[in-house]
């Protein structure tokens, strides 16, 4: 079983990991919108619309529910050059 600062190293790590996965969105998603319509688009392409949005809703979850310790090591690990 993992302990509290266990836990929040994970969390943290995830948080970081979902946040490398939007800044490759551009070369993942290419020029495709989602205003196009799914007939029209590979599947492979609406899947990684589809990881997109859940990759940013679960990092919104992370973020909201980080408490002040785990947020400051995210946002200090934000800062570091990767």
């Amino acid at each position: 079983m993992l302990g509290a600062d266990d836990l929040a190293r994970v969390r943290v790590a995830r948080a970081l990991y979902l946040q490398s996965m939007r800044r490759s969105a551009p070369a993942r998603l290419g020029p495709w919108s989602d205003c196009c319509g799914v007939d029209c688009m590979p599947p492979s392409h609406l899947l990684e619309w589809v990881s997109y949005d859940l990759e940013c809703m679960e990092l919104a979850d992370l973020e909201a529910s980080m408490g002040p310790e785990e947020a400051a090591l995210y946002a200090c690990a934000m800062d570091r050059p990767t």
